[in-house]
This record gives C-alpha cells, structure tokens and sequence, in this order.
C-alpha cells in the first residue's frame, strides 16, 4: 500500500519530482539564512549602529529649542506692539492669583490684603498685575459671578526665562497664603 499521509502533502500543488517545493525561496528566506551564515557579523554592524546612533545623539544634543524669532514677521511686529503699549502682554509666560472670601471679595480687608500682594508682585521688573479690582479686571470677568472668587492676571515680560517666571511665583507663593 502505497499513501501519502496529509502531514507529508505540500500546501501548494507544485512538487517537484523529488517530493520537494519548486519555488526558489522567498527574499526573506534568502536575507534569514545570510544573516544567521554570518551571524558574527551581523552582530557586530548592530553594534557598529548602535554607538553610530548613541555618538550621533551625544553630538546633537537632547536639548530642545522652543524659542520663536521671526523678526521681520506681522507676528513679531504685534508682539512689538503688546509690548510698547501693554507692557507684557505680548508674552507666553503668565500665571493666576486666585483667592476666595466667604465674606466676598469686595469686603475692605479683603481687598486691601489683596491689592498689597498685588502691588507687591508688580514690584518686579519682570511682572504686570491685572487685579480684579481695577477697571480692566472687571471687563475681563475675573470675579465670580457670586463675588466670593475672583483672579488677577500675572504676565511676565519677554526678557524673563521660564525658570525666571517659576521664582516670582515661588517668591510670592507665601506671602499670598
């Protein structure tokens, strides 16, 4: 009894007279079998790429740059403009003061306590206030509809760095409490 059983029977219809596959093999085939023929080798250009890459990271650099300059742009030229005529308004880099009164933020103790601070912090070359208190303020919404909460605006100006804009909150952050 001559039988062939499924587990020997090729997928494809193409066998070859000697029971093989006539295909000639794949490129993947072909690149698998070079690399594990010469295995050493390809170890070695992995190795050789690898401090190819780390040596090439190492001279770039991981720093980013995030400054924007743009001089000639209408960008640049609005931003000249928020800087001369509201002094830094034109930069990136702002922060809140918000505060809460249960007896509302109108209350005078409250508003003197908080008007201190705020003049306080627009002592810095660095920084502008917009209170709550003042004209602006009120047009900008920053009190609460209750009146019990309420925000003033802190914008730092061009020339200060964000490590810069990091100290003059930590600076002020106990004299607020």
């Amino acid at each position: 009894m001559n039988s062939v059983s499924t587990l020997e029977r090729p997928a494809s219809g193409n066998v070859a007279p000697g029971g093989g596959d006539d295909r000639p093999p794949s490129f993947w085939a072909r690149l698998g079998g070079r690399a594990y023929d010469g295995r050493r080798f390809v170890l070695a250009a992995r190795a050789v790429v690898l401090v190819g890459v780390f040596g090439a990271l190492a001279g770039i650099g991981t720093s980013s740059d995030s400054s924007f300059e743009s001089p000639d742009s209408e960008s640049a030229q609005g931003f000249e403009i928020l800087e001369a005529e509201f002094g830094s308004a034109g930069s990136f880099l702002s922060g809140s003061i918000v505060f809460e009164a249960e007896q509302g933020i109108t209350d005078p103790t409250v508003q003197a306590a908080m008007t201190e601070l705020f003049d306080e912090v627009e002592l810095l070359d660095d920084a502008t206030v917009t209170s709550p208190y003042t004209s602006i303020g009120e047009q900008q919404g920053l009190v609460a509809p209750d009146g019990t909460i309420a925000y003033a605006t802190v914008s730092i100006s061009d020339t200060a760095d964000e490590i810069r804009a990091a100290e003059i909150g930590e600076e002020h952050l106990d004299a607020a409490e």
